[in-house]
């Protein structure tokens, strides 16, 4: 039988004092490959250069679009393999299971599920995929709690979709320094696509210079002659990221913000800011909020007698959580925008109905329900975490905790319920930036005793491979 040996720590070839090895381990071609073989539409086969990865037998590990990792860099005591044996590929996640965005956590769950389904598929090269989540109730200071454990821990290969932005600043140092990939991040900014500065750490949502583009065309279409905005916005680096964005995104057009407000996080309620943003009597309000907040502004909107076009961040674009609350009080959200990418299992627009029954059922099996948005969002970003490790699989070196950081910067399958037309890839170092584009939305349809749906109303727009990295970002 054919074997390929895999060392299960670090490269020797190196010149960088690195621990020696400890174990070897066999793995069947057959068995490594057994997924990749497999014809199954609802789990990402691996598409990339096979010629990328490691670099001969040393340190450097090539990726697409000028990337490349030199793990000679990393910790003395680095191993390529922590997290990974010939069964099992271990990761973490941290995100609120508890506390006021405690919904949030579901997108955790939600993962957990597709994984599930993908381990009872063959898993990646035989190997299954275990996530461990870590409650962090929102706070910064808790994830980086739960990071710095991991860390010391030593059995992880990597974290995917840690929540939160002001949660991922306050860990993206230690994650580089210790060299740990830092997958597919549950926050937009535009930061994230750092790739000199921060290579272990990748994005993955439409990040929100992009997003708030998209709001200023469709505002510009709408108000060729110009147009007044109020923005209200949390006090947080997410809220703050947003409200930049859009800033720089209106300035110099016809565009004039007319006021901006913040709002504190731990607030009960955003009255005070909702009372300032109608005072300016604005014709589009943007709000950029979270959680509850989002039901708070759209409703606070609907009864008042202010009555602008009203956009949101797409953080608000679960119905079940942000639009059909609003009918306990006798309101509808209706003609609330936001600018999609991706659609909801149950909206009858997607076109994979294969894919959104298997979601269904799989959600049936563990007791979960379907309807419920962020379980919708865990197997979004199980899809490409998926992909990002058979590409990884595939690579020269095959899967080790460098090649998955090089993967996570080398992606090209579309998930199967974006929006038609729209494109999903990420290049190295020349795009870091995994979604740039979208569609605006409009709910619609919607009364006090029936939930409404997203219809698209304004034009698609793509702009794959424009927006470049962080440091050389081109939003125009």
């Amino acid at each position: 039988m054919a074997v390929v040996l895999l060392a299960a720590v670090s490269l020797t070839a190196c010149s960088h004092d690195k621990q020696a090895a400890t174990a070897e381990m066999c793995v069947s071609e057959a068995e490594q490959n057994v997924t990749a073989a497999a014809d199954n539409p609802h789990i990402p086969k691996a598409e990339v250069d096979a010629s990328l990865g490691q670099v001969g037998d040393g340190c450097v590990f090539r990726g697409s679009g000028g990337f490349q990792l030199d793990v000679s860099k990393c910790p003395t005591d680095y191993d390529i393999n922590t997290g990974i044996t010939d069964k099992e590929i271990r990761l973490f996640t941290s995100m609120p299971h508890s506390g006021p965005l405690a919904a949030y956590g579901y997108i955790g769950d939600g993962l957990k599920n597709y994984l599930s389904y993908v381990n009872a598929n063959g898993g990646v090269g035989g190997r299954t995929i275990q996530l461990d989540i870590l409650d962090d109730h929102y706070q910064p200071d808790l994830t980086r709690k739960n990071v710095d454990k991991a860390i010391q821990e030593n059995k992880y290969a990597a974290s995917v979709a840690i929540l939160g932005s002001s949660n991922n600043g306050a860990i993206r140092d230690v994650m580089n320094d210790e060299c740990m990939p830092h997958l597919l991040v549950a926050s937009s900014e535009d930061r994230w696509g750092d790739v000199e500065n921060y290579p272990w750490t990748t994005g993955m949502g439409l990040n929100y210079g992009n997003e708030a583009g998209l709001w200023k065309r469709w505002i510009s279409d709408k108000y060729p002659d110009g147009a007044t905005v109020a923005v209200v916005a949390m006090n947080n680096d997410f809220g703050k990221a947003y409200e930049a964005a859009f800033t720089d995104a209106a300035e110099g057009s016809n565009i004039k913000i007319v006021a901006k407000e913040l709002i504190d996080p731990s607030a009960p309620n955003m009255t005070d800011q909702l009372t300032s943003a109608a005072a300016s009597k604005a014709q589009v309000a943007i709000f950029a909020v979270a959680g509850t907040f989002c039901v708070q502004a759209i409703g606070g909107v609907e009864r008042s007698s202010w009555d602008p076009d009203v956009i949101t961040g797409n953080s608000c674009a679960q119905i079940e959580t942000s639009l059909a609350p609003l009918q306990k009080e006798g309101l509808t959200g209706d003609g609330t925008m936001v600018i999609q990418y991706y659609y909801n299992p149950s909206d009858p627009a997607n076109k994979a109905p294969e894919y959104a029954e298997l979601y269904a059922e799989q959600m049936k099996k563990d007791g979960l329900d379907p309807e419920v948005a962020q379980y919708t969002n865990g197997w979004f970003w199980g899809w490409y975490l998926v992909a990002v490790l058979r590409n990884a699989d595939a690579m020269q070196g095959g899967l080790n905790r460098a090649n998955i950081a090089v993967a996570a910067r080398t992606i090209s399958q579309p998930y199967p319920l974006l929006v038609e037309g729209l494109t999903s890839k990420m290049n190295g170092v020349e795009d870091a930036y995994l979604f740039e584009g979208g569609q605006m939305f409009r709910y619609e349809g919607a009364t006090t005793s029936k939930i409404g749906e997203w219809k698209p109303i304004g034009e698609l727009i793509n702009r794959e491979g424009s927006t470049g990295n962080f440091t050389k970002l081109n939003l125009q």
